[in-house]
């Protein structure tokens, strides 16, 4: 049995925004506090992480991006990191639409599940992948 625990979307925003620093402290601890611990994280604890940080933070596109991509890179986070990294690269590349229809439209095309309908008219004008019903 693999050495493994998850991490929430307050734990990942706290060590990368270190804006309460007792949290970030206790959140950096965490996760390289324990040599070859592995910590799971969701893809919905992903994709709340980005509506925080560009709801509440105002992070940029860019920004977070970069912010997701260092996560998904760290050899103590455990994620479906083929989802998450072409979910961030399909947000730079559509920036009409949220993370969450990036994902899903990602999703659909990872599980072979296409096309994806939709009632969202943007969603369907913006992707490929999706069709409008």
């Amino acid at each position: 049995m693999m050495n493994r625990e998850s991490l929430d979307t307050n734990v990942l925003l706290r060590f990368t925004l270190n804006d309460l620093p007792a949290q970030y402290q206790r959140a950096t601890e965490l996760i390289f506090g324990s040599a070859g611990k592995k910590f799971l994280v969701q893809d919905t604890a992903f994709i709340e992480y980005v509506h925080a940080l560009s709801a509440h933070y105002h992070k940029t596109r860019p920004q977070i991006t970069e912010m997701v991509t260092y996560l998904v890179q760290l050899r103590e986070i455990v994620c479906n990191e083929e989802a998450i990294l072409t979910t961030c690269a399909v947000y730079i590349d559509h920036p009409a639409l949220s993370f969450e229809d990036c994902y899903l439209s990602t999703m659909a095309q990872l599980s072979e599940a296409v096309p994806l309908y939709t009632f969202d008219k943007k969603l369907a004008a913006q992707h490929q992948s999706v069709k409008l019903l």
